[in-house]
């Protein structure tokens, strides 16, 4: 066993373990991290730019009265060029979004919308990963067909999941389709 007061100064480690033995007995537990991941989306081929990037989780209640509820949060990406963004998705939904204590909220899923602009009319071009898929820490890419954006005049839908495999599009439109790639690593 680690001696902690061998690694931090003395007061430093005395502080830890109290706030450590303390923080369980306080309800503090659901303050912590807890762990997450770090999400990386990677846009291949884009038929223009996305002025819209926004991401969300999906959480699920477990252990408390509510048996079927669940929470959407907003999870912000951002830009680091005009092929790749970056986002933090957090294991267990944040303590104010869980105020009742007997409650434990558990990741299922995160979803990225790209689109052109914020006009609703505009394609949503829709990835998600399960949290299974977060936890593999595997590639999921995504095919969308380019001649939806920035939106296809008189759609009545325009939310786009786009296909993992590009042969299930028309031979004609292979050649004209971009891709979504989200990569999860895991964070201590």
């Amino acid at each position: 066993m680690l001696a902690i007061h061998k690694v931090l100064p003395l007061g430093l480690a005395r502080l830890i373990c109290v706030a450590g033995l303390c923080w369980p007995l306080l309800g503090c537990e659901r303050g912590l991290p807890n762990g997450g991941h770090a999400i990386t989306l990677q846009i291949e081929r884009a038929p223009g730019p996305f002025g819209r990037v926004n991401g969300e989780a999906l959480y699920r209640a477990e252990g408390c009265p509510q048996a079927d509820a669940e929470k959407t949060l907003p999870v912000p990406y951002t830009r680091l060029d005009d092929q790749r963004y970056t986002a933090t998705v957090r294991k267990q939904a944040p303590p104010d979004a869980a105020p009742d204590s007997a409650c434990s909220w558990r990741l299922m899923s995160t979803t990225v919308n790209l689109s052109a602009t914020d006009a609703p009319e505009d394609e949503r071009y829709v990835a998600q990963l399960s949290a299974d898929e977060m936890d593999a820490g595997e590639p999921v890419r995504r095919h969308y067909w380019r001649g939806t954006y920035p939106r296809m005049p008189g759609a009545l839908i325009t939310r786009n999941l786009g296909e993992t495999d590009p042969e299930v599009f028309r031979p004609e439109f292979r050649k004209v389709l971009f891709s979504i790639t989200l990569t999860s690593t895991a964070l201590p």
